[in-house]
This record gives structure tokens, sequence and C-alpha cells, in this order.
């Protein structure tokens, strides 16, 4: 047990979050061999936290025009006043016909506001539509002149719920791109509807440099930001795992593939009896052995094919799982695809493919179970959420939505609508896992950034642990934790 640990544990009964009882309950857990080196793992998610708005402008203003993707007139009245009204506005249909006119008559610019649209779309749709306009928007930026940053900002209406999940979404996705072009800056503004002093708060943050505050929202007059937040490496609740059970049925999606074939053949072997229905879209199991193995144990466990970004597909599976077994206890989602390319090459069927499995399967499952008594729904997600990466800008996209459906879903169980719990696990990468990097990147990350792959027995220790934590989102980064709060936290901080 490191010191770290020990002062955590003191620190936390000193604050009166835990009691002497649950403190050394806390203390003699973390002395058993199976309990996770804290030396090299960091557990974090994003949060929102209040900021001291200052209506002084810290980012120069140039005499260049704006460009407002919207059909709000208050909007574009506030966009006026702040350009002396060189403001060239565009829908979500003209867009690209203003596009080529601002290049053709070399109209120089500042910056691009953009409101969100097809708020009245599912949200399958609106991810679609929307994120292609984002996509054409850097796409666009990156054929102009660039004598400076261009401002990317995208303000979204905080009262719509399909607008705050994509919104946030649309933050990790130009978090990547501006890690490719770091000409092109970006903030994510969330605005109160009833916000009185809307406009005097909303120049506030566009006249604001953006180098800590790229995802914002203002409600009830206050500012507020998202920030990396890393908590305890222990769960208060050390008690055995609440969620998995012996005897209990679950699906799980990737299942066949490295990741999901790990985990399911560690619950296979620590809750007997369990059955387990691994899915995937191939009509055969690709891992000839893994069905075998996981049968060799306590457990059942089957091959499911099936097209989950197909909602008739998952009824399909839905409908076959439940009239074989009686019911489902949870959903485990390893289901994904990752198509590594610069954001000026991406094409909107290469984001659509990536989308498919991660959030068109994630949002049909949670639909057709919608009156299923689950116990819990467990996505696995990527830290490209948090961070972004090189060539992932649809992968970040992906993997945020994941983060934000678990914390939408458990919203709805509190409000009776859904059941059990849901959490995303934003994992780096694992040594023997399904995304790999080659061996100079995983140099390359271990040295800049401290960043090393986990082992088979880590990571499951890792996922046993992580879902025993409070939260819906629980990133992991692993390796040399010093060098990672350098680069990462306090890179955040400043």
């Amino acid at each position: 047990m490191t010191m770290n640990k020990v002062e955590d544990i003191v620190n936390r009964l000193k604050n009166g979050e835990i009691t002497a009882t649950d403190a050394a309950k806390l203390y003699k857990s973390s002395q058993s061999k199976d309990n996770i080196d804290d030396s090299k793992v960091i557990f974090c998610n994003l949060e929102w936290k209040k900021i001291n708005a200052t209506q002084k402008p810290d980012r120069e203003r140039k005499s260049e025009s704006t460009v407002y993707i919207g059909s709000s007139e208050e909007m574009y009245k506030i966009l006026k006043e702040r350009t002396n009204g060189k403001v060239l506005q565009a829908t979500a249909e003209n867009y690209k016909e203003v596009f080529a006119k601002i290049i053709e008559k070399k109209i120089p610019i500042n910056d691009v506001v953009i409101s969100s649209a097809f708020l009245d779309e599912d949200i399958n749709t609106l991810v679609i539509k929307d994120l292609k306009l984002v996509l054409d928007t850097v796409q666009w930026i990156s054929k102009l002149s660039v004598s400076m940053n261009k401002m990317i900002y995208y303000c979204y209406p905080l009262s719509d719920d399909k607008a705050t999940i994509h919104s946030s979404c649309i933050a990790a996705f130009l978090q990547s791109v501006h890690l490719e072009n770091q000409s092109i800056c970006y903030k994510v503004i969330g605005l109160d509807d009833s916000e009185q002093k809307l406009k005097e708060h909303l120049l506030t943050e566009l006249e604001q440099s953006t180098s800590d505050r790229n995802e914002v929202m203002i409600k009830e007059s206050i500012h507020y930001y998202k920030q990396l937040n890393e908590y305890p490496p222990t769960p208060l609740d050390d008690n055995p795992n609440k969620m998995l059970k012996k005897q209990g049925v679950y699906v799980i999606t990737g299942g066949a593939g490295k990741l999901g074939g790990k985990i399911a053949y560690y619950i296979a072997t620590h809750y007997k009896k369990s059955k387990i229905i691994l899915v995937g879209r191939s009509k055969i199991c690709k891992d000839s052995e893994l069905i075998g193995k996981l049968n060799a144990t306590k457990s059942y466990a089957e091959y499911y094919s099936a097209d989950i970004s197909d909602r008739d597909s998952v009824v399909g599976l839905v409908s076959y799982v439940k009239s074989k077994y009686g019911h489902i206890d949870g959903v485990i989602h390893f289901a994904g695809l990752v198509k590594d390319m610069l954001y000026v090459n991406k094409k909107m069927i290469d984001i659509v493919h990536t989308l498919e499995s991660k959030v068109f399967g994630i949002n049909n499952f949670d639909e057709v179970l919608r009156n299923e008594p689950l116990d819990f729904m467990i996505l696995n997600s990527s830290t490209t959420s948090i961070i972004g990466n090189v060539g992932q800008c649809d992968y970040a996209y992906a993997n945020r939505y994941l983060d934000e459906f678990a914390a939408n879903r458990n919203r709805k169980v509190a409000a009776g609508k859904r059941y059990g719990k849901t959490i995303a696990i934003d994992w780096p990468l694992w040594d023997k896992g399904g995304m790999k990097a080659n061996e100079s990147t995983k140099e390359w990350m271990k040295k800049k950034i401290g960043f090393e792959p986990i082992s088979d027995g880590s990571g499951l220790k890792i996922f046993e642990t992580s879902i025993k934590f409070p939260y819906s989102q629980v990133g992991v980064m692993y390796g040399d934790v010093n060098k990672i709060r350098e680069n990462i936290f306090q890179k955040e901080k400043k």
C-alpha cells in the first residue's frame, strides 16, 4: 500500500467523507494482493466547475468578419453589434454556398459561430447532419489563408437533452481537430434559454481565450467550464461487486473481440453459472476457441450474429435472449471501430461507420430495453474522449457520446424511466487489446506523456474497481502518474 493511499484515506476521514468503520474497511481492502497498483493508475472524469467570468477581453479582436451559421435572430443581432455589422449569416441548408462565396471573394474571416441545428430530428439523425456541418466547417477553414488562429464557437441550448449530449461530443471532436491543426481553436457554449443577460454573458465568453475553457455553460448567470478531475483510487464501496452476479444473463457486444473476450472469460470464471451472449456482426465467431474456452468453465456462452446499429436486429437479439433465458441482467458494450485519418481527409461515410456500433448501437439497446429491469449497462469508452487524438476526431466523438449517454441514462433511472446503473469506462491502450499501437508510438507516449499499455491482469482489476465507483464516467490513465499529471492534469488547469 502506498503512502498516497494511506494519506487519502486519512484525509477522507478527517473531512467527514467516510466513517472510521469505512476507513478501516478501505485500509484492510488495500492490503489485498488483488488490489490495483495505484502507483501507476489514475482515475478521473470530466466535471463542471464554477468560474469567475470577466468581461475584460483577453483575445485580440481583429477587423475580419464573423460567419454565423444559425437561425436565431437574437444571436445574429448580438454578433452584428460585436463585429460592427461584419457578420455573414448562413443556414444549415446554404452554408456551403456562403463558404464558396467567401473563398471566391477572399473575404477575411476571424471566427465562425454555429448554433446547434436539427433539434427536431431523432438523435441519430441529429448526430449525422450536425456533425457533417461541423466537419465541412473545419475542412473549409483549412482552405483559407491562415494569418491567425480561427475560432469556432458552437452554441447550444441547455434545455435540450439531445443538444447537451451532442454538443459535448462536438467538443471532443474539435479537440482532436485542434491537435492536428492548432490554428483552429474552439469553444462549445451551453446557453440558458431563460437567461435575462444572455448578450452580456455570451459576449464575455466570445472575447475570452480558450486555453483552459473549451467547454462552457452559462446557467442562472453563473459560468461553468468542464475540467478533468482526478479522484481517489479506492471506491468507498469495497463490498463484493453488486452489479455482476452468479447466474446472471449478460449480453456483450463486440464480445468476440480481444477485450470483449477477456471480460467475458473474467465473468465466466468469477461469476459462475452465468449465461453470456457474445454479439458481433460476423456470421460466425471469429475467435473459434473462445466459445469452447468459456463453456469449459461453470458458465455457458454462445455467439449471436447481429448488426446492432440496426434497431430491428437489436429487437431480434433481445427477443431471442429473453425467450431462451427469460430476462437480461446486464449489457456490456464493447462494439467499436476506429479508422485513423486526418480530419482534412475524412468523409462522412467514414465517420458514420465509426458511429454505427458505438453511438447508434447503444441508442438502439437503450430504446429496446427501456422497460427491462436491468442491473446495469457498462460502456467501454476510450481516453480519446477526454484528451483527443490525432486522426481520431470521429472516434473521440463516439467515445464522448458513451460518457454523456451514461450520465443521461442515470438521470432517467433516477426519474424512474430506466433501470440499472450505467457506467462508461474510458480505457487507455491495453498491451494485448483490440486497438493497437506500434512500438514506436508506445515508446513516444511513455516518454512524452507517461502513458503505458495496461496488462491483462491490471486491466481486469481496474474493470472490477471501476464498476464500484458511484460515477457515470470513469477515466483510466495508466503509467508514470507524475508525468501524466504534469502533461495532462496540470496543462488542463493552466
